[in-house]
């Protein structure tokens, strides 16, 4: 995943890491949602406007940072380099998906679709964090 604007080029191959521009890459090890920036999506659809709604409800009790990009794939890597806490995203296609994904895993970030389990090619929605944050993620984003 190149991202040009800064220069990077994240790249990671399976069991073998994660890396920006040859260094190697870690997510974040941010337990508590109430100290976390997470990235999401820059659309809202009918589909999105209802797990946003909760993360809505969640700051309400709850104070966090949300970017979004509008790029699934920059999100991705702001995850995966520990920039960010936590990923959601929800309606892109496997192309957007597949790549973040396994850059996201490799970087030690459990790799999800909405419903908790593990992301597929087939799936159209994307849930990542480490392993802690991302229960906590998964739990606002379901209601």
């Amino acid at each position: 995943i190149a991202d040009p604007m800064a220069g990077d080029l994240f790249f990671a191959e399976k069991s073998k890491c994660a890396f920006r521009n040859g260094e190697r890459i870690r997510c974040s090890d941010t337990s508590d949602l109430g100290y976390s920036f997470g990235c999401g999506g820059g659309r809202i659809s009918p589909n999105r406007a209802t797990v946003l709604s909760r993360f809505i409800a969640a700051a309400a009790k709850q104070e966090f940072w949300i970017s979004l990009f509008g790029s699934a794939a920059i999100c991705a890597v702001y995850v995966a380099d520990g920039r960010r806490d936590w990923f959601y995203a929800q309606g892109a296609s496997v192309w957007d998906y597949a790549p973040s994904a396994l850059l996201l895993q490799e970087a030690g970030c459990v790799v999800t679709n909405l419903a908790g389990k593990p992301w597929t090619l087939k799936d159209t929605s994307l849930v990542a964090a480490n392993p802690v944050l991302h229960k906590k993620v998964l739990a606002v984003a379901n209601g």
